[in-house]
């Protein structure tokens, strides 16, 4: 009995013993291969990390574990602006958007550089063409919002808030992290819930110049719908040939606090991030020029923009929203 009970002990310890390194090997494992994860996204610059994931990205659209629509962004294409857009094109920004954004996270110093850059361009085009009065930024969605908005951190205020469909107060850890790294500060407020104290709070601020607030202009309403459940101040407008509707939160916070919208769009050249300064308009010009702006950034950027997913575009909005 003795001797049964040492053997069926002694097993139970070499169980334990064995399970003990296996747990510790996991654990080392994993510590590595994050080690591993933040050296290749640091080290590596972002215009050869995103090539080298290109063919996973394409692989992953292919068997249809993209995040986007590859068939209706094609079909957009084709319908808005005649052009015959690359098999797969769509996915592979998606893709290379989420890699260019795990390399911000890391701080790859390339990538930082020109984020740099770009805000250093638009404080230059802020100081030149309206020095002094208060400013929104209207990036459209094209290469990274999330990058976009960091960009927006470097204005004249060198604080942004960005006004969203999202919940306030959700910006995400990566976005915290470049916002950081380049010096910046970010915030997110929720459209809907901007009235009364708190738009006034955040219009004074914006008057003063300690913020700069930061809208998507191209944000389509079916985003509104369903994210916060209701629906988008809209007006109607004339794009691409057609009569459409577009949100009128830049236009409604640009009289508010008497402030100058300047639109941009970021794009790649020759494997650098680059700035596209669009234009700048007054309040009383938005109602009837900013459309246009939007058209002309969309058609010259279209391997850039993000949105040709989406079903709406600027056409199929909801009949019930607010004029």
């Amino acid at each position: 009995m003795r001797l049964l009970y040492a053997l069926e002990r002694s097993d139970l310890l070499i169980k334990a013993t064995l399970g003990g390194i296996k747990d510790f090997l996991a654990l080392a494992l994993a510590c590595s291969a994050r080690a591993l994860s933040r050296l290749f996204w640091r080290r590596v610059p972002y215009r050869c990390a995103a090539g080298s994931l290109r063919p996973l990205a394409t692989i992953r659209a292919v068997l249809g574990a993209s995040l986007v629509s590859d068939e209706v962004a094609r079909a957009n294409a084709a319908f808005l602006l005649g052009i015959k857009m690359r098999k797969h094109h769509h996915g592979a920004l998606w893709a290379r958007k989420q890699c260019l954004e795990k390399s911000a996270y890391h701080c790859e110093p390339t990538l930082i550089a020109d984020i740099r850059d770009c805000g250093k361009m638009l404080r230059s085009y802020v100081a030149e063409v309206c020095p002094g009065r208060p400013v929104i930024f209207a990036p459209l969605h094209t290469v990274s919002d999330r990058i976009a908005a960091v960009v927006c951190t470097l204005g004249p205020a060198r604080h942004a808030a960005i006004v969203s469909a999202y919940i306030a107060g959700t910006s995400g850890k990566d976005e915290l992290n470049i916002v950081a790294a380049v010096g910046g500060r970010l915030d997110r407020l929720v459209a809907a819930d901007l009235k009364g104290a708190e738009l006034r709070h955040h219009i004074r601020a914006v008057t003063e110049g300690r913020v700069n607030l930061v809208v998507f202009p191209d944000a389509l309403p079916e985003f509104t719908n369903a994210m916060a459940g209701r629906s988008m101040r809209t007006r109607k407008i004339e794009i691409f040939r057609r009569h459409g509707r577009l949100h009128t939160a830049v236009e409604m916070l640009s009289r508010t606090s008497n402030a100058v919208a300047v639109y941009f769009a970021l794009h790649e050249a020759e494997g650098r991030l680059g700035i596209d300064i669009l234009g700048h308009l007054n309040c009383s010009e938005i109602e009837s020029s900013e459309a246009s702006i939007i058209e002309a950034a969309v058609c010259k950027h279209w391997r850039f923009w993000l949105l040709w997913h989406c079903g709406s575009l600027f056409y199929m909005n909801p009949a019930t929203a607010y004029e």
